[in-house]
């Protein structure tokens, strides 16, 4: 059971923070990471806000947000100017800044998935990687599979290795920009049982994969061995197309020792 810590801002509102990491945060924080941002006071100014863009045809995960926002630290987000076809959300409180920030959840250059997560159970995880996927992943038709991008080849690395432990392979290819911008990666799960794995477990809590679950009629992609995540129906890859997964299947032997009811703490401001 989450425990909350209530304290006045200087709005003489009520904020709470979570203590312990769960499913709706974890939403919440993959979005954020995805499309969301965080200000801070410049110039002696108060500007403490979280904001968040949603696509404009994906209510729900308005909705979804709004919700979580509310239940997780009692705040009712405002709406925000957005350009183009989407609906802006935007929190401002000090309070939970402060705890977006003592988490090391503010974000950075070199962008990782939090520790928080990785040390988490597979509920936890999955939860994240769908709020990741509703703001910056879609299904791609001529990939065939579900994709996610980022300009952080790092973070679709960490993405890679959480969908890896559960049983679904992935791909990670790079599209080179110019000078003046940064080269985009994209993180592709395709093949039938890997898709299917996808839709089984991230589309749980992913909005858009709710609404366009798409499996391959092929299965270009055969799932790691499965049993090292208690499913007895395994299936192997070839020992070559397994090597080139081993330096990842060795990170992954701490992360399935992990158990899905294992509670992960998190500050409370």
């Amino acid at each position: 059971e989450t425990k909350y810590d209530n304290h006045k801002t200087e709005f003489y509102s009520y904020v709470t923070s979570p203590s312990v990491l769960n499913s709706d945060l974890a939403y919440l924080l993959g979005f954020y990471y995805g499309n969301g941002s965080i200000q801070k006071p410049k110039n002696g100014k108060y500007n403490y806000s979280i904001s968040f863009s949603i696509a404009g045809d994906y209510p729900e995960v308005r909705d979804k947000l709004r919700r979580i926002c509310y239940e997780q630290f009692n705040v009712e987000p405002n709406d925000a100017p957005c350009d183009g076809n989407c609906y802006g959300l935007c929190v401002h409180r000090k309070h939970i800044n402060e705890f977006f920030v003592a988490n090391g959840f503010d974000k950075s250059s070199f962008m990782r998935v939090p520790k928080q997560i990785l040390a988490s159970g597979n509920d936890i995880k999955s939860a994240f990687v769908a709020g990741y996927f509703d703001a910056d992943g879609y299904v791609s038709g001529r990939k065939k599979g579900y994709a996610f991008t980022s300009i952080s080849k790092e973070f679709l690395k960490d993405i890679q290795m959480i969908l890896l432990s559960m049983g679904i392979v992935s791909r990670i290819h790079v599209e080179k920009r110019s000078v003046n911008w940064n080269d985009l990666y994209t993180l592709t799960v395709t093949g039938k049982s890997s898709q299917k794995r996808f839709v089984e477990i991230v589309g749980k809590y992913s909005v858009k994969v709710q609404r366009k679950k798409f499996i391959a009629k092929r299965d270009n992609v055969l799932s790691i061995h499965r049993g090292m995540n208690g499913y007895p129906n395994s299936e192997f890859m070839s020992l070559g197309a397994l090597d080139s997964y081993a330096p990842e299947l060795n990170k992954l032997l701490w992360l399935d020792r992990i158990k899905s009811d294992q509670a992960i703490e998190v500050y409370s401001i």
